[in-house]
């Protein structure tokens, strides 16, 4: 017989109800340094929800649980969720001998708050750019038993996201380890459609293809196709030695941000984009990002390739492997396509190859480290049009300068001024 200070649950039994209730979930960041505490909420409203807690372990707990999804004045969607948590022979609970059976519906839930609220270091807004303001179906299915997790069901759709998973749970590893299996149910991927905000962008998708780190957000999608993931459920420093994976990314229509701006002392732009534009020769100051190509990780590093990545009207060939230590980028961009470049050197650009290096946080393009079938003419061609660019950077850069410093002056000046109507004789 157990020790009442073996037990690592209080000796809780009842009948729990719920009528009309309200659930505010809260979460809070606090800034480095400043120590600022940023505040994300989400909000259910007419909650009914039952607990039955036995008075032995030894018998399942069940519940349900059910509300209304509301953001503002939209219309209300809603979310249900009902099952079985049996927690074993005896007073400890031991992950081998745990059986779980839940479910989990909505329709028309909102993601904004509920997402900030639980995904951590997000805003309503990031929430919104990559699963769209409203998920219209949610269909989730969990059995626990033998020490695994199985999700039997894991979809969700909506406007812009598309998830369909059958993903599994180790609770008997230390820590626990998620796991996708190779094909995944009858043979078919996993799959991953959202819409690209910045947080995705820079937090995720950049490791998969560097030119990522310049998306805009809130503009084009992404689809991740996922034939195997084993990843342990710990921080960074673990996860990013052990995490395993295989797939396919897509994606289209994604805005790139430019930023041509230069100093006169940096070699190159501190924008990806900007510093393809060296040798395309546009000023836009946003462009177009399609990519399509496989992608593997493990020991530490992503490697993709060879993926096509269209960036405005040129198409690269990128193949290499980012560094999970250090972000460190070991790849090189092939010239497949490019009208302003072919125009320029009289010939397609078919085999010209540039090292792409540096970080995913400070990616650069080596435009005069170029490679390939370029003539000397063709090479000096280039060369003018790079040196014509960085001319016209850098003197956006000295504007910029400029006006920064003539708003500074007017700050200083601004308490000099006369008050209108304070003038000699009034």
């Amino acid at each position: 017989m157990q020790s009442t200070a073996s037990r690592l649950l209080p000796n809780l039994s009842g009948s729990i109800s719920i009528t009309n209730g309200t659930l505010v979930l809260h979460r809070g960041t606090v800034q480095p340094k400043l120590y600022n505490t940023t505040w994300e909420k989400g909000r259910l409203e007419n909650v009914e929800a039952k607990f039955d807690i036995p008075q032995s372990l030894d018998h399942p707990w069940t519940y349900t649980f059910a509300a209304d999804s509301l953001e503002g004045d939209q219309p209300r969607g809603s979310i249900a969720s009902s099952g079985t948590v049996d927690l074993g022979e005896g007073s400890q609970v031991d992950a081998r001998r745990m059986t779980a059976d839940c479910t989990l519906t909505g329709e028309g839930v909102f993601t904004g708050g509920l997402g900030a609220a639980l995904i951590p270091e997000s805003t309503p807004e990031d929430v919104r750019q990559a699963l769209g303001p409203v998920l219209s179906k949610i269909d989730v299915k969990v059995k626990v038993a033998d020490g695994r997790m199985t999700f039997e069901r894991c979809d969700a759709s909506g406007p812009i996201a598309n998830l369909r998973l059958k993903p599994a749970v180790d609770l008997t590893q230390t820590p626990a380890v998620l796991e996708v299996a190779e094909g995944g149910a009858g043979g078919a991927p996993g799959v991953i459609q959202v819409g690209v905000s910045k947080r995705v962008a820079n937090s995720v998708l950049v490791y998969l293809n560097p030119f990522f780190r310049e998306a805009a957000g809130g503009q084009g999608g992404v689809t991740v196709h996922v034939q195997r993931l084993r990843a342990p459920l710990a921080g960074r420093a673990v996860w990013a030695k052990a995490l395993e994976a295989k797939g396919r990314v897509w994606a289209q229509a994604v805005l790139l941000d430019r930023n041509d701006d230069m100093n006169v002392l940096d070699p190159l732009p501190d924008n990806l984009a900007s510093q393809l534009a060296l040798l395309t020769g546009d000023d836009k100051r946003g462009v177009p990002l399609d990519v399509d190509g496989p992608f593997a990780i493990g020991q530490g590093a992503v490697s993709y390739g060879p993926t096509a990545t269209t960036v405005g009207e040129t198409t690269l060939m990128v193949q290499g492997t980012t560094e999970f230590a250090g972000d460190t980028i070991g790849a090189t961009a092939t010239l497949v396509g490019s009208p302003s470049i072919t125009s320029l050197i009289q010939s397609g650009p078919s085999g010209i190859t540039m090292p792409l290096t540096g970080t995913v946080r400070k990616p650069q393009l080596g435009i005069a480290q170029l490679k390939g079938n370029l003539s000397d003419e063709a090479g000096r061609a280039l060369a003018d049009r790079v040196a014509q660019q960085t001319v016209r950077m850098r003197a956006k850069e000295t504007q910029r300068q400029r006006e920064k410093s003539q708003r500074q002056v007017e700050d200083i000046l601004r308490p000099l001024e006369p008050v209108p109507g304070s003038g000699p004789g009034k």
